[in-house]
C-alpha cells in the first residue's frame, strides 16, 4: 500500500511541476542602466478575451527590480487608437512590478508603451509590439489539451521515478 501512495505522490509532484512552468512570453529592452520587461502568459493573445500583462523594471547589472512609485501603461492599435490607458501603482510587495488584466477588442498589431516613474520623474520608458489574433473558441480546448499532456508527463515521470526507486531496494 505504501508503494502505491508513493507512486501517486510522485505522479502528482511531477504533474504540478509541469503545470507550473507555463507559457510566458517575455520581451526586454535595455534603457540606460535598466531593463524594461513586458510579459504576458498566453502565446496567442485572443481578441475579446482577458489576458494578464506584467511589467518589470530591472537593474541591468543585478537583475533586481527597481523601486518605482507608479507606471503608465498605454496599449494602442496599429491606427493609434487607445485600447488601454492606465496609471498603475506597483504590485504590493513587488516594487518595480506592475500588472494589469485587459481585453484587446480587435485583432491586429498593438504597441504597449510603458513609463516607470519615481515621484514625478520618468526613469525609464519603452515600447513593445505584440499581436492579437481572432478568438476561435478553442482556447479552452487548448488548455484542456495542455492539462492532459502535463498530466500524462507527470504520470510517466512519477511512474518512472517510483520504478527506479523500488528497483534499488
Amino acid at each position: 500500500m505504501s508503494k502505491i501512495i508513493l507512486v501517486l505522490l510522485l505522479c502528482f509532484s511531477f504533474k504540478t511541476a509541469a503545470l507550473a512552468h507555463g507559457d510566458f512570453i517575455t520581451q526586454q529592452k535595455e534603457v540606460g542602466k535598466y531593463i524594461v520587461e513586458f510579459e504576458y502568459k498566453e502565446a496567442n493573445i485572443l481578441a475579446g478575451n482577458p489576458h494578464q500583462y506584467v511589467f518589470y523594471l530591472l537593474d541591468k547589472d543585478t537583475k533586481e527590480t527597481i523601486p518605482v512609485d507608479a507606471l503608465f501603461v498605454r496599449f494602442k492599435d496599429a491606427a493609434g487608437e487607445l485600447a488601454l490607458g492606465a496609471k498603475l501603482k506597483t504590485t504590493l510587495g513587488e516594487s518595480g512590478t506592475g500588472r494589469v488584466t485587459a481585453v484587446m477588442p480587435t485583432t491586429g498589431s498593438y504597441t504597449a508603451a510603458l513609463e516607470f516613474l519615481k515621484g514625478d520623474e520618468r526613469i525609464a520608458a519603452a515600447d513593445f509590439a505584440f499581436d492579437v489574433v481572432p478568438s476561435t473558441g478553442t482556447q479552452s480546448s487548448t488548455k484542456a489539451g495542455s492539462l492532459t499532456l502535463a498530466g500524462l508527463i507527470g504520470l510517466a515521470l512519477g511512474f518512472g521515478a517510483a520504478t527506479l526507486f523500488f528497483r534499488k531496494k
